[in-house]
């Protein structure tokens, strides 16, 4: 990503009136032709921006998500999480997480050919929604921990939507809830040897603006009947949020699960377990301290490490 374009379109952006060309040139420390060079660049990536010989450049505010829009937003809310890469397109963020070279970073997508949710189950990613994966070594997590990371991001997206004004709920492991229908998906995958987690990948959706296949009943988005949100908005609430928990999980995973366990709507709730060809149903009593759900049965109680977990009505 160019630079100066960058700056020039956090110029402009935080600006409603016209910005001198000169003045730019001067700030960032080159010439005039330059700045004009840039702006063209911009034009190009779908910003519509006036020019005049006297008054300088004005942006026409319009709702964009492309890399600068998005990396001036990551940047205006402190979200500092290394290399961007944006993609009109791909097959799967994860899969360009996993192919980076830089060490730590985002992969973002306008949309997904082979979204994939937990069991290799498609995520419908059709454009309008928020689709990423945060890449990045892990300190001090061993691969048992991986569910630890799961529900790290589920409550990161949860703190996000809160702070956005939406009232989310957050169901074991990572399900984040707007009523009681599921507006985020998340995956997480990791490249690791016997003893260490070389490569954590966090692959993030969320309904936003997207359509959603008439099929999916228990699906929801972020829109409602309202206007669309700006994605960047969202995207750079979310990337902070889920900075934030991983460093707790870095540093006070203990911390971490006690706060999980406060937003998790599952706990002290009726659910039915199926999974690893069983089905049963019975209280959750909790999380354990490796992010398992412990479920009381008439049998006894049961150590839930991997299933789908439905929590049932209450009175049910």
């Amino acid at each position: 990503m160019n630079r100066y374009a960058l700056e020039i379109c956090k110029k402009l952006s935080a600006s409603p009136d016209w910005v001198s060309g000169e003045e730019m040139a001067k700030a960032l420390g080159t010439s005039r032709v330059n700045i004009a060079r840039q702006v063209a660049k911009l034009k190009e990536e779908g910003f519509v921006i006036e020019a005049s010989r006297r008054r300088g450049y004005l942006l026409t505010p319009r709702p964009l998500f492309n890399a600068y829009t998005l990396q001036a937003g990551l940047d205006g809310a402190g979200a500092e999480a290394g290399e961007l890469l944006f993609f009109e397109q791909t097959s799967s963020t994860n899969l360009e997480a996993k192919r980076a070279e830089a060490e730590c970073g985002l992969a973002v997508a306008r949309r997904q050919e082979g979204g994939r949710g937990r069991k290799g189950r498609a995520f419908s990613s059709e454009e309008g929604g928020l689709y990423f994966s945060c890449f990045f070594r892990p300190r001090r997590l061993s691969p048992f921990d991986s569910l630890k990371a799961v529900l790290c991001a589920g409550l990161a997206v949860t703190d996000a939507l809160k702070e956005l004004g939406f009232a989310c709920g957050l169901k074991w492991p990572n399900d984040v809830l707007l009523g009681d229908k599921k507006v985020c998906g998340i995956l997480c995958e990791m490249v690791c040897s016997a003893d260490e987690v070389q490569r954590l990948i966090l692959g993030i959706g969320v309904n936003v603006n997207n359509p959603l296949p008439p099929e999916l009943t228990e699906a929801a988005n972020l829109k409602g009947r309202g206007d669309d949100l700006d994605l960047n908005t969202v995207a750079a609430a979310c990337v902070k949020a889920l900075l934030g928990r991983i460093g707790q999980l870095e540093e006070d995973p203990a911390g971490l699960l006690a706060d999980y366990r406060a937003a998790c709507l599952t706990l002290g709730r009726q659910v039915t377990v199926l999974g690893e060809g069983r089905r049963f149903d019975g209280l959750c009593t909790g999380v354990d301290d490796d992010g398992f759900l412990r479920v009381r049965t008439p049998e006894g109680e049961e150590r839930v490490v991997t299933a789908d977990v439905s929590v049932r009505p209450a009175g049910a």
